[in-house]
């Protein structure tokens, strides 16, 4: 009884922390069409179209694009796009039936001679662009965000796409601490590079809430945070909006 209670006391103290990670809907219906008047959205880190992890390197892209035709979304923000040429934006307007997007690579790579491909943010919608563009930061800063205000009928509505800043570390690392591989000195590492991280994301946050202060219109934010519900990050961010997942989770 004493340690129920005290299990009890614990889930009641950390239940807005719960709720945060966890969504119990009664009733939801999985797959139910919305009304007609919804905006469907997605917000997908395609990883450069190559899997992680166990599926390291592997392509993914047709099991993506079979997922967004699927789902057919009205509007779609991409992190971590690949684009070699335009073949992919032009794969992803005909899959959607549309031609309005905007995409702002952040890195260039090398495939040949003359020949390049592109990794950055990209987003795709079916109602008409009016103007796109990106949150600037310094170099260092690294901030990878970007906003297209959207015409729907006679609404104006502005979407930002964003990328946060991730931990640091390379492939052999991640899988030697994944594997157990850890000593006193790469716990030290790993705090590190956690703190660096969360240092970024902190001056990255505030630049996306300066930035969307200065916003005429009604807007929607959506992408990668590599964070926690509960984490500076997120709640600064959210804070005065409506939390899609708090709202209607599964």
């Amino acid at each position: 009884p004493v340690y129920a209670l005290m299990s009890g006391i614990a889930i009641l103290l950390g239940y807005n922390a719960i709720l945060a990670n966890f969504q119990f809907r009664i009733g939801h219906e999985a797959g139910k069409k919305p009304a007609g008047n919804v905006i469907r959205m997605m917000a997908y880190n395609v990883n450069k179209f190559k899997g992680i992890e166990s599926f390291e390197g592997q392509p993914t892209q047709q099991k993506i694009y079979d997922v967004i035709a699927k789902e057919q979304p009205d509007i779609i923000n991409f992190e971590e796009f690949y684009s070699l040429g335009s073949k992919e934006q032009n794969d992803l307007k005909r899959i959607i039936n549309t031609s309005y997007y905007y995409f702002s690579p952040y890195e260039k790579h090398s495939t040949g001679p003359r020949e390049y491909y592109y990794i950055g943010n990209a987003i795709f919608s079916k109602y008409p662009i009016i103007d796109s563009g990106e949150i600037e930061g310094s170099k260092s800063l690294k901030l990878h965000a970007i906003y297209v205000d959207v015409k729907r009928n006679n609404d104006i509505f502005r979407i930002y796409c964003i990328h946060l800043a991730a931990v640091t570390m390379n492939q052999s690392e991640k899988m030697g601490y994944l594997n157990g591989g850890v000593s006193l000195g790469s716990s030290s590492f790993i705090q590190n590079a956690l703190s660096l991280a969360f240092l970024f994301r902190s001056y990255q946050v505030d630049k996306i809430k300066r930035h969307m202060e200065k916003c005429p219109y009604p807007y929607i934010v959506a992408g990668d945070f590599n964070d926690t519900p509960v984490s500076y990050a997120v709640n600064e961010v959210s804070d005065g909006l409506k939390d899609a997942f708090q709202e209607k989770g599964a």
